[in-house]
C-alpha cells in the first residue's frame, strides 16, 4: 500500500495504485522511473508500457505525462547505485530514457523537470539539493512548481509576483528560476 497524499499533505491513508486511481476522475496522471534508474532504458520496459495499460484501463479519459527526473550531485554515494559516476555522464542517458519512454506511450508531455534542475545545476551546484539528489524546500522547489505549471497550462511564470514560499528565497533568485524554468518549458515545446 502507499501513503495517499492529497494535494501535498498527508491524509493517513495508505491505498492500492487501483485505489488511487478510482479515487477520483482524473484528467492528469504523471508518471516517472525511479532516479536510480532512470538513465538505464531496460529498467523501463515491459514496465512503463504495462502501467500506462493499466492507467487508461482504469482512466480512460485521463492524460498520461512523464516527469522526466534528474540527475545527482557531484560526488554522491548515489551513483553506486547507477552505472554512472557523475551529472554530465548521467543527464544525456536520462535524457534519452524519457525521449523514448514518451515516444513508446504517447505521453501527452514529457515534463522538463530534469531540464530545468541541470540548468539550476550549473547555476547554483549542490545547493539546489536538500541531499544531492532530493530537490531542497525552497528555491528548487519553487521552479519544479514553476515548470510544472507553465507545463500543464500553457502559461508563463516570468514577472509572477507569488512570494509566499515555505522558507525565504532572495528576489535575485527568484527570477533566475522563473528564468530557468522558462528557458526549460520553451526547449520543451510548451510555451511560446
Amino acid at each position: 500500500a502507499y501513503s495517499y497524499e492529497i494535494n501535498g499533505h498527508v491524509s493517513g491513508l495508505f491505498v492500492s495504485l487501483k485505489e488511487a486511481l478510482l479515487s477520483d476522475e482524473w484528467t492528469h496522471i504523471v508518471m516517472q522511473q525511479c532516479s536510480p534508474d532512470s538513465g538505464d532504458e531496460s529498467s523501463y520496459h515491459p514496465y512503463l508500457e504495462e502501467l500506462y495499460a493499466y492507467v487508461k484501463r482504469l482512466c480512460p479519459p485521463a492524460k498520461v505525462l512523464l516527469n522526466k527526473t534528474w540527475t545527482f550531485a557531484h560526488g554522491i554515494p548515489r551513483f553506486a547505485k547507477t552505472a554512472f559516476t557523475c551529472p554530465e555522464e548521467m543527464f544525456p542517458a536520462i535524457t534519452d530514457c524519457y525521449n523514448k519512454a514518451a515516444e513508446c506511450i504517447g505521453a501527452y508531455k514529457l515534463i522538463p523537470s530534469g531540464d530545468a534542475m541541470y540548468a539550476l545545476y550549473q547555476i547554483y551546484g549542490a545547493d539546489i539539493y536538500r541531499d544531492g539528489f532530493h530537490a531542497n524546500k525552497t528555491f528548487t522547489r519553487y521552479m519544479l512548481g514553476c515548470v510544472w505549471y507553465m507545463t500543464l497550462t500553457g502559461k508563463p511564470v516570468e514577472g509572477n509576483t507569488f512570494r509566499d514560499f515555505d522558507g525565504e528565497i532572495a528576489e535575485d533568485v527568484v527570477l533566475t528560476v522563473q528564468r530557468v524554468a522558462t528557458e526549460a518549458v520553451k526547449n520543451a515545446g510548451y510555451l511560446k
